[in-house]
């Protein structure tokens, strides 16, 4: 008897946390997307990650806080919640939509089309699902053509799904021409023009033109600013040498817990679209050496995510400034 009525206390007690925890997220869930709703989207970010870290199939936390990255410019941040909500919650037009707006800002165009051109197959005419399915009803006749829509829709989501950014190359099947082109040297004497002949015998140098060497392109202004961020009393970070008046869209969280004070410093390159490509410790202008520190700086260097830039790569140095406790 005993033994029952710990079990059945053990129970309460579980079905007791289960509902305070529904709870606190409800309550969370309320404030977060009333800061999304009244344009404060870098609290209601903050209120989403809360809920998210909790559990992230809470209602729609994952969609709607990828809403307010959009709105702040963090792109890449975006492309990632939409990518786990696909996984999680499976396809919804808005965020289809909303990963289609998404590509198109981080230069992928290509997939920006295909991503818009299945909202506009499940969103039809700006119609709704609700509008959809009425419409499916009365028109009951339809039945084969939307068989195909569906059809193109899962072709069109088989590209767009999957998290690993697969790059095809284009191979040109069409058969080519077996016949070679034909050269004066085919041409047999007897069938070459007289403007032929004087074109193979004119050797007169002033017959050429010369060629214009073009002018060199102006070397882009050296880029000689710091930026300095603050973490917390610990850690602050300095980017520069040449990144920073760069615009940072977004940054990773950053914990550092160190008995000694000094500098690590990683040496990055940025891409066009904002993405850190490269990043490498310097251990010559370094002045702290811990091993668990020095991967943590590299692995934090390459979450940062730039704002985009007319020029191919640019590279710099983020420098980590620790102050041992």
């Amino acid at each position: 008897m005993k033994i029952f009525n710990l079990l059945m206390l053990a129970l309460l007690t579980t079905g007791l946390a289960a509902q305070s925890l529904d709870e606190e997220l409800g309550f969370i869930y309320v404030k977060a997307d009333y800061l999304l709703e009244t344009n404060r989207y870098d609290e209601a970010i903050s209120e989403f990650t809360k809920i998210i870290a909790k559990d992230p199939s809470f209602r729609d936390a994952l969609y709607k806080r990828a809403d307010a990255k959009f709105n702040v410019g963090a792109f890449q941040g975006t492309k990632n919640d939409l990518l786990e909500v696909f996984d999680i919650k499976g396809i919804s037009p808005e965020a289809v939509l909303l990963y289609g707006k998404t590509q198109k800002n981080l230069g992928n165009t290509e997939a920006s089309a295909t991503t818009m051109e299945t909202a506009g197959i499940l969103f039809p005419n700006g119609t709704s699902p609700r509008d959809k399915a009425s419409n499916k009803k009365d028109n009951d006749e339809d039945d084969s053509g939307l068989k195909e829509i569906e059809e193109k829709i899962t072709s069109i989501l088989d590209d767009l799904l999957p998290k690993k950014d697969k790059e095809e190359a284009e191979e040109d099947d069409e058969p080519g021409d077996s016949r070679s082109p034909s050269t004066d040297s085919d041409r047999s004497p007897s069938s070459r023009t007289p403007a032929d002949n004087d074109r193979s015998t004119d050797s007169r140098p002033n017959s050429r033109k010369e060629v214009e060497e073009p002018e060199p392109e102006p070397e882009p202004e050296i880029d000689d600013s710091v930026r300095e961020i603050y973490i917390d009393e610990d850690v602050t970070l300095e980017v520069k040498n040449g990144l920073g008046a760069r615009d940072i869209l977004e940054q990773p969280s950053i914990l550092v817990i160190s008995t000694t004070s000094g500098d690590v410093v990683v040496d990055i390159c940025v891409n066009e679209n904002g993405k850190v490509t490269e990043a490498e410790f310097n251990a010559g202008e370094s002045t702290l050496k811990t091993e668990s520190i020095i991967s943590l700086a590299v692995r934090k260097s390459k979450e940062f995510w730039f704002k985009k830039a007319g020029q191919d790569e640019m590279c710099g140095t983020i420098v980590f400034k620790i102050t041992g406790s």
